[in-house]
């Protein structure tokens, strides 16, 4: 029992990057649906469950300092992005949402890096990592999902306060990703 609440705090504290990302998508203007809650949430769950696996089945193999260089590079990511979310709400209102699958894809990547260290802290550590990993996934998934909807309410509200604010967001989500390997 110990194992599931400890995974499951894990799993909460990983998936709060993506949770900002999916609040700021649905902050964007654009069309909202279910279908692209579960799309959004579909894929940061499956990033960080599979970023979990990948680090602990390479967790041994993959040297200290990848994690510093994949923060950084992470960390620009997201600034693009949420530097990208801020630029369009200045511009036409008739442009699509900044979250095309392709932004959807690199946000994905770029807010699981923590979850690489994290399956590579249990490989370290000898600790199994299946189950965690499953509850890793299921949990970003569901916290996005709600978040998602939880911007879409924000937007109806602010307007285009809400997408700047989310693109401010995710600029200070990178930096911290940043600054923290310093």
């Amino acid at each position: 029992m110990e194992y599931f609440w400890s995974s499951l705090l894990i799993a909460v504290s990983l998936a709060m990057d993506a949770l900002s990302v999916s609040v700021s998508s649905g902050a964007a203007k654009g069309s909202h649906s279910i279908a692209r809650g579960i799309l959004i949430a579909s894929v940061f769950g499956i990033f960080q469950w599979g970023m979990t696996v990948g680090g602990g089945l390479f967790g041994a193999l993959i040297p200290d300092n990848f994690l510093a260089y994949g923060k950084i590079i992470a960390g620009l990511l997201v600034i693009f992005v949420g530097g990208k979310m801020i630029w369009e709400c200045f511009g036409d209102e008739e442009k699509t949402p900044p979250f095309s699958f392709g932004w959807l894809f690199v946000a994905g990547f770029a807010t699981s890096i923590d979850a690489l260290g994290i399956g590579m802290s249990f490989a370290l550590l000898q600790r199994p990592f299946w189950g965690a990993s499953v509850i890793i996934g299921l949990m970003t998934f569901i916290l996005c999902f709600l978040g998602y909807f939880l911007g879409k309410f924000l937007q109806k509200i602010l307007g285009k306060k809400a997408e700047i604010f989310g693109g401010m967001v995710l600029v200070v989500i990178g930096g911290s990703f940043i600054f923290s390997v310093f």
